[in-house]
C-alpha cells in the first residue's frame, strides 16, 4: 500500500510540473501571437514602407489592443478571469493585505470558496489516479 501511495505522490507531483509548463506556453503564446499576427500583416508588401504616412506608432495602436483582446478572452474561456481580477486588485495591498488607492476590498468568502474549489479538484485527480492505477493493475 506504501508503495501505491508513494507512486501517486510521483505521479501527482510529475503532473503539476507538467501542468505548469504547459500554462507557462500557453502565457507566452497568448501575448506574443497577435503580436506575430499583427506584425504580419503590417509586414505585408503593399506599398513601400518609405512612402508610408504612419509610422510604427500604428502597429501599437493595433496590436496591444489585440493582444489585451485575446488575453482577457483566453483568461475568460479557461475560467481564470475572476482570478485575474483579484490579482490586479491585489496589486493595490501592502504587505499585511490592506489595501491602498481606494481599491475594493476582495470578498471574504473569495478565498474559501477558491479552496472548496481546490479540494474538489484534487478529490476529482485522486479517484482518476485510481481509476488509471485499477485499470493497468487489472491488466
Amino acid at each position: 500500500m506504501f508503495h501505491a501511495h508513494q507512486l501517486r505522490n510521483q505521479i501527482d507531483a510529475n503532473k503539476d510540473r507538467q501542468e505548469q509548463a504547459i500554462f507557462a506556453f500557453t502565457i507566452v503564446t497568448v501575448i506574443f501571437l497577435p503580436i506575430s499576427a499583427v506584425s504580419s500583416i503590417f509586414g505585408m508588401n503593399t506599398s513601400d514602407v518609405r512612402d508610408m504616412e504612419q509610422s510604427q506608432w500604428l502597429y501599437w495602436v493595433v496590436a496591444l489592443p489585440v493582444t489585451a483582446f485575446v488575453f482577457v478572452a483566453a483568461m475568460g474561456m479557461t475560467g481564470d478571469l475572476a482570478r485575474l481580477a483579484r490579482w490586479v486588485m491585489s496589486l493595490g495591498s501592502d504587505s499585511e493585505g490592506h489595501h491602498q488607492g481606494g481599491m475594493l476590498p476582495e470578498k471574504t468568502g473569495a478565498r474559501e470558496e477558491e479552496a472548496r474549489r481546490d479540494i474538489a479538484l484534487a478529490r476529482r485527480r485522486v479517484r482518476i489516479i485510481d481509476q488509471t492505477r485499477r485499470r493497468y493493475t487489472d491488466l
